[in-house]
């Protein structure tokens, strides 16, 4: 597990007073300007379309864990991004049986979505319930045998 400190500036040191600089490791430099350069895809042709929360609010109502789903969902509220590695974009979305779930999409991983409060999206991940209604995570292409890829449709677009 890498642990950074971003900090800019300098601060106090409190053991004798000197100042320090903390600096971005180059792993974290070139994590971010790849996380920058990433860029959605067309959604592929002949994708099913989604037209509903359905399998969201299922997941949700028999408390699933690490649960794929697959649905349809207005944009309730963007929160701060996560933006010390592994960074994440973060909002709501709320279902139509009037709860939210909470959004965590990797942008370390996979191009951040230009969405706005209001705006509908299909997203594709894991469901993990929790008692504030759950949250849906790696909405992102996976590299791994073990876990199905996810991603989220926006304007034609697929984030992944």
């Amino acid at each position: 597990m890498l642990t950074t400190f971003a900090l800019s500036g300098c601060d106090s040191d409190r053991s004798g007073g000197h100042s320090r600089r903390h600096e971005r490791s180059q792993y974290e430099d070139e994590e971010s300007s790849n996380s920058r350069n990433l860029s959605p895809s067309p959604i592929p042709p002949g994708a099913v379309e989604v037209t509903d929360d359905h399998e969201i609010i299922q997941a949700q109502t028999s408390n699933l864990v690490n649960a794929e789903v697959t649905g349809r969902a207005v944009v309730k509220k963007l929160l701060r991004d996560d933006v010390v590695a592994p960074r994440h974009q973060k909002f709501l979305l709320e279902l139509t049986n009037g709860t939210t779930i909470l959004v965590a999409h990797n942008t370390d991983v996979a191009p951040q979505v230009p969405i706005q409060e209001g705006d509908q999206l299909v997203i594709h991940g894991s469901f993990i319930y929790n008692a504030k209604g759950g949250l849906i995570h790696w909405t992102h292409h996976s590299n791994s045998p073990r876990h199905q890829g996810g991603y989220i449709d926006f304007n034609g677009a697929r984030y992944q």
